[in-house]
């Protein structure tokens, strides 16, 4: 049987941070993660790279001796980017190595490691700094000694006036609490408060207020402990109330035995670069927010001031034209009432730092009448409670989509009912992994299937009482779904003993216009049967594998020119010869002109490099027997002076049929699997459009149907026409659909009469193609002479109506198209010319594919099953279908039919 194991590359896929060593401690490979975000190499010793702890205790060096047995180990890379790496070392025998698994605990960044000094020093001027000594570097016995040593810097350095006002930065010390025990007279200017006010608070209590942005209390206490100086900016306030921007580096201070006891707070004014990175930031925000949302108003709001700003598009839009004059008053007495209270309840009190976006639909009056729009924004300021403060953002109309909903809502039924009958069980779920659709096949109790709509596996899981097993499954696929943007799928076992299924699960995402995340479609295809055959054909070769272990094998010696020295019965069975004589066979005569070859260069191996050869040979044998697969092991002789070899044989040839029809069946499940995808996919796209159009249309006939005066000006039967027009096109989708089917299923019967063609060929084109839709006419052009044919009127129709219609559609602009009908002795042609868009000339051959179509048809609309259908059609008379075409100038298609 064959080996199985995987190459350093396809493990790395597996474990991306394992690690391999040797008996010496050298690395050896690892995984490719790993040496894209460390510096880490092959042949030196790991503990150049990382830093080694048993149980929190360090060592010095990695060797066998000190490895046990499922012991958990800490790796911690000692350059920057920093990698932490928890795991195991395993004992691997055959390499005789050992491999270190391991998950990555985190991985930072140098900045985020390590404040670097160097922006230190181009924020602040403070001696310390600037004798390039880091206050974490600095060491004392306790903390009066670090009270002392920054009261002394501050008489001999701040106290000389050495340095500006500006430049000094505010200090304070705090103990090991965060209270504040001693701090420099610049921070009681900076915060205006005394040396006895801020004594025993935190820093943050002397300046803090209303607009300060929102830090979690224990901050400062949670990365203090990490060893070294970290930086943030908050909006500070005077004792006077007076706000300003500050800056400041919190560093560790240690004792000597490098215990933290202290932490000093380096604080400077920062408020006019702040400033101008605010206006920067706010500029860039409404910028950005006015590009995405292109031919929308952009408007900003301040909920402190009330300030209201807005562009003149926006303006624009919602009826108003004196820009001087409008403000927020104006705007909400323009809003209904019932949005206003939405917005101030509902809207701004769900705003959230990490969550600052939000989405608003409300309805203004604009020249009497309320028309609705989509107003996009986020909060970019906010205060010091975590209140919103600065909004801006972009005004949409959406009058005409609200319009457009209803007709979608009276479709939901007809779309649901098309998905019900779909071969498969069929999902949808909303962002958040709620369910919006579940069709009959996946859930067939109704009341069932309407209360999922809303829920999500997990709430399933509950009301069944089973585990949610199922339900995480189901959320990892979804979530993966989300973040590739991509097609996925998996196999679900479901049940138990004989009543267990599997089944092939697909999850495709959908996006809008903006390639935004709209919906997500999961389908399941049951393979219970596909997965017993692969189980079937593993069972066969588990019990071929225990009856080659108990068969005698065909044995024999020869010498490396094939001359057969001895050899058992069983080798005379497989080679079928009389096994009496064969030891005066030459082994090389029996084998294929081919195989001999290969065995020949087998046997050089085998002599230069001295270890065993494998194979397996193909034996023709008698006419009326069934060709052989033999496998076969060479293995030198014991001593080099012999010119001998021992061999091997078994005859396989089951197995390897067994394995070609193994691969033909899942060739074909994973055709079928295609073609469901495919399915899936023109139900979901090619039927969007004309239930959009449907939709609007039906709108809009209930809008005339109340309001009489409307009525009056607009005839609803227009509106009507569109609406047949595009049911009839959802109608030739299906009835396309549907062929396909009959044809994939052989369900296509061929009835065959005798003909009229002129009759034909008028009461064909005349109720389809005179006019067509776009007002062109077919130009139909007879040759003399045609009485009768025989052949299938149905059956015909079929491909003269799908290239007539391919005529119009790809020539939209250009002549009329042309039917040509022509006949002699042996067979009737039927010829369509178009003058439009053509064939690129390499994708011709491919034309007759199931849902093939071109790549230059653009945004023509067409499920690529219609051509197919045309050659179905052809073949079931015999017939043939060719095709001649010029990019841009046009193409002929020509279907001949042999005389029955």
């Amino acid at each position: 049987m064959s080996n199985f194991c995987f190459s350093e590359e396809e493990f790395s896929e597996f474990f991306p941070y394992f690690i391999c060593i040797n008996n010496n401690g050298k690395v050896v490979s690892f995984g490719k993660t790993l040496s894209n975000i460390c510096s880490i190499r092959k042949d030196i010793e790991l503990t150049e790279y990382f830093d080694l702890k048993i149980n929190s205790e360090k060592i010095a060096k990695v060797l066998p001796s000190m490895i046990k047995a499922n012991e958990v180990m800490t790796l911690r890379s000692v350059d920057a980017p920093r990698v932490d790496l928890v795991g195991k070392f395993q004992y691997i025998s055959q390499n005789d190595v050992y491999i270190f698994l391991g998950t990555p605990n985190y991985v930072v960044s140098d900045r985020e490691s390590n404040f670097d000094s160097d922006l230190i020093k181009s924020s602040f001027i403070d001696p310390a700094i600037n004798k390039g000594q880091k206050y974490e570097d600095l060491r004392f016995e306790d903390i009066s000694s670090a009270i002392e040593y920054f009261k002394q810097r501050e008489q001999g350095e701040d106290g000389a006036g050495n340095m500006d006002e500006k430049d000094v930065p505010a200090i304070t010390l705090s103990n090991d609490a965060g209270n504040i025990i001693w701090c420099n007279a610049r921070f009681e200017r900076m915060c205006g408060h005394s040396f006895n006010e801020v004594i025993g608070k935190r820093p943050r209590d002397a300046m803090y207020g209303k607009r300060s942005v929102f830090i979690a209390k224990d901050f400062v206490d949670v990365n203090i402990q990490k060893g070294h100086s970290f930086y943030f900016e908050n909006i500070g306030y005077t004792k006077a109330g007076k706000d300003f921007w500050f800056g400041v580096i919190v560093s560790p201070i240690f004792d000597r035995h490098n215990n933290i006891i202290a932490r000093v707070h380096s604080i400077k004014d920062i408020t006019k670069k702040k400033i101008q990175e605010l206006e920067i930031d706010e500029n860039e925000h409404i910028m950005k927010l006015a590009i995405d949302a292109a031919k929308a108003g952009v408007w900003s709001y301040d909920l402190i001031s009330e300030d209201f700003k807005a562009s003149a598009y926006c303006l624009k839009m919602i009826g108003r034209t004196d820009l001087h004059k409008f403000n927020t008053l104006d705007l909400m007495k323009m809003m209904h009432p019932d949005d206003v209270l939405k917005f101030n309840n509902k809207i701004i009190p769900t705003l959230r730092i990490n969550d600052p976006s939000f989405v608003f639909e409300h309805r203004i009056l604009v020249n009497g009448v309320y028309r609705f729009f989509n107003a996009r924004g986020k909060c970019i300021l906010w205060s010091g409670k975590g209140e919103p403060v600065k909004l801006v953002g972009t005004l949409r109309d959406i009058t005409e989509d609200k319009i457009h909903l209803l007709e979608l809502e009276k479709q939901k039924k007809f779309y649901h009912d098309i998905l019900d009958r779909l071969p498969a069980d069929v999902a949808m779920w909303r962002n958040d992994h709620k369910y919006i659709f579940v069709n009959k096949n996946a859930i067939k109790d109704d009341r069932l299937r309407s209360w999922m709509i809303g829920k999500d596996d997990y709430d399933y899981c509950k009301l069944k009482g089973t585990d949610n097993s199922l339900a995480d499954d189901r959320r990892r696929m979804f979530n993966e779904v989300k973040q590739a943007g991509k097609q996925l799928h998996y196999i679900e076992t479901k049940g138990s003993g004989d009543e267990v299924k599997h089944i092939f699960r697909v999850y495709y995402p959908l996006f809008d216009s903006r390639n935004n995340l709209e919906l997500i479609i999961g389908y399941g295809v049951d393979i219970t049967d596909q997965v017993k055959n692969e189980q079937y054909a593993k069972l066969q070769e588990i019990r071929m594998k225990k009856i080659f272990d108990i068969a005698k094998d065909g044995l024999f010696l020869s010498d490396f020119q094939g001359n057969i020295a001895t050899s058992n019965s069983s080798f005379g069975v497989i080679m079928g010869v009389n096994s009496i004589g064969a030891n005066k066979l030459n082994f090389l005569d029996l084998l294929p002109d081919s195989e001999r070859s290969v065995f020949i260069g087998k046997l050089n191996n085998l002599r230069i490099k001295g270890k065993v050869q494998d194979g397996i040979f193909y034996l023709k044998t008698h006419p009326n027997d069934i060709d052989k697969y033999i496998e076969y092991s060479i293995i030198p002789s014991a001593r080099k002076e012999d010119n001998s070899f021992m061999a091997r044989i078994s005859d396989v040839t089951e197995v390897v049929n067994k394995e070609k029809n193994l691969q033909d069946t899942i060739a074909r499940e994973v055709q079928l699997n295609n073609y469901k995808s495919q399915f899936i996919h023109i139900t979901s796209h090619e039927l969007r459009t004309p239930l959009t159009i449907i939709r609007s249309n039906t709108e809009i006939v209930e809008l005339l149907l109340d309001n009489p005066e409307l009525l009056k000006k607009k005839d609803p039967r227009k509106l009507t026409s569109k609406i047949i027009k595009e049911v009839n096109v959802m109608t030739e989708i299906l009835n396309e659909l549907m062929m396909v089917s009959r044809i994939e299923t052989g369900n296509v019967e061929i009835n065959k009469e005798n003909i009229d063609v002129s009759l034909y060929i008028e009461d064909l084109t005349g109720n389809n193609f005179r006019p067509y839709a776009d007002g062109r006419n077919l130009k139909v052009e007879m040759a003399p002479g045609i009485t009768t044919w025989n052949f299938d009127p149905k059956l015909l129709k079929h491909a003269l109506i799908n290239l007539i219609t391919n005529a119009f559609k790809y020539s939209y602009q250009r002549p009329n198209p042309v039917l040509s009908v022509a006949a002699n002795e042996r067979e009737i042609e039927f010829k369509v010319t178009d003058f439009g868009i053509g064939v690129p000339p390499d994708e011709i051959g491919s034309l007759f594919t199931s849902f093939f179509r071109a790549s230059n048809v653009g945004v023509i609309s067409g499920t690529g099953i219609g051509l197919m259908v045309v050659d179905y059609a052809v073949k079931k008379h015999n017939g043939t279908v060719t095709i001649s075409s010029e990019t841009n100038k046009g193409s002929v298609f020509s279907i001949h039919l042999p005389k029955q």
